[in-house]
């Protein structure tokens, strides 16, 4: 698992894409992560932070903020998303060849 360290409101934060994002999305937005609208990512990258970071306490709006203040943050969280989509393609590829042979 890719994890890359950000930091945001002065605080050091990790980010990592695993099951325990995915599930503090669906705690938050109530319902799966789909990603059809701007404020479905940005909740999937609050998530994570909230996720990886026990004591992430920034309310949404103060993250927004910061966000808006330094667009690095939302470049670190795209290349934590991608890099875990390579992983998931290439797990699922050799799952396919394995079944092929």
């Amino acid at each position: 698992m890719i994890m890359k360290k950000v930091t945001i409101g002065g605080i050091e934060c990790k980010l990592a894409y695993n099951l325990r994002t995915l599930f503090t999305y669906e705690e938050i937005a109530g319902h799966p992560y789909k990603g059809e609208k701007t404020i479905d990512v940005y909740l999937l990258f609050f998530s994570m932070l909230m996720a990886n970071n026990p004591d992430f306490s920034m309310a949404f709006d103060e993250f927004i903020e910061a966000c808006d203040e330094d667009m690095n943050l939302y470049q670190s969280f795209v290349e934590v998303v991608e890099e875990h989509g390579k992983r998931v393609s290439s797990f699922v590829e050799s799952k396919k060849k394995a079944m092929i042979q």
